[in-house]
């Protein structure tokens, strides 16, 4: 390199210091500002968006009913093992219900072998209008592509 700039004129050698020095000025600009100046416009973005996110929801919060209203608790006759049976057998689930074995007075632990997600949501969401909650969930998938295997324990809601 240095045989390179010892054959050229002063003048030639002072165009090559400028062009090397317009080349660094230009790879730091793309390579270093440009991406700065990307990534700082879009956090701003997302900040504006959010901060507009935010001011919809708190519109909206306004709206929802006051959560000093209670909702009434759904009472239901018998034992637990008696509304899950009927549940079970309202939605068609007797072929997938492998066990059912009551854990005191406010608790059920139920085991499903083979049942479809979907199906297993919908169990979850009749029993719960019935006035019991989740208190504990497992669910395993299985070889079949929707079906699954799920033990879970349901209690009275207080």
């Amino acid at each position: 390199m240095n045989e390179f700039l010892s054959r050229l004129s002063a003048r030639e050698k002072s165009i090559v210091v400028v062009s090397a020095l317009v080349l660094a000025g230009l790879a730091v600009h793309a390579l270093v500002i440009e991406p700065y100046n990307q990534k700082q416009s879009s956090v701003v973005d997302a900040l504006e968006q959010g901060i507009i996110d935010l001011k919809w929801m708190q519109s909206v919060v306004q709206r929802l009913p006051s959560s000093q209203l209670s909702i009434p608790a759904v009472k239901f006759e018998g034992s637990l093992a008696n509304l899950i049976d009927k549940e079970v057998r309202s939605l068609g689930l007797e072929s997938n219900l492998a066990q059912m074995t009551p854990v005191g007075r406010d608790e059920i632990r139920i085991r499903f072998t083979g049942i479809a997600f979907n199906r297993l949501l919908n169990f979850i969401a009749q029993v719960n209008g019935q006035g019991l909650r989740v208190k504990d969930l497992r669910i395993n998938a299985t070889d079949k592509r929707a079906d699954v295997d799920s033990s879970l324990v349901l209690e009275k809601d207080a």
